[in-house]
Formats: C-alpha cells, structure tokens, sequence
C-alpha cells in the first residue's frame, strides 16, 4: 500500500466516525496558532485544544509575518 492509499484509508475512516459536525466552523477560542513545521510536537495536543476550539498553521523555520 502506498502512502498516499494510507492516507486515504484513514480519512475515510476518520470521516465515517466524525460526529463533530456541530461545531461551527470558525474557533470557538478565536485563535490561531503559529508554529514550525517539526513534525515531532503535537501543538494541540501540547495546548489541550481539540476541534472546534482552534486553526492552526504550521510555517517553515517558525517565519511568519502579520498580514
């Protein structure tokens, strides 16, 4: 299997079970998130937000700019 047919497979698996559909789409905390792209921290599960409760955007090298 390929990675990218993994990675299929688990979207349709997490799309059969999603049953937060309620949430409205923007977050409820009215925040954003900044961070690098280091695959090794799980920034929401470091700051105990779930979904519905934040965006995120994971940025090369930590740049980011206000826009």
């Amino acid at each position: 299997m390929s990675e990218i047919d993994e990675l299929l497979r688990r979207d349709e698996a997490y799309a059969a079970s999603f049953d937060q559909g309620h949430l409205p789409a923007a977050p409820s905390r009215r925040l954003a998130i900044v961070t690098c792209m280091d695959a090794r921290i799980d920034v929401h599960r470091i700051l105990g937000l779930r979904e519905g409760r934040r965006t995120s955007s994971a940025t090369p090298e930590g740049w980011s700019r206000r826009m």
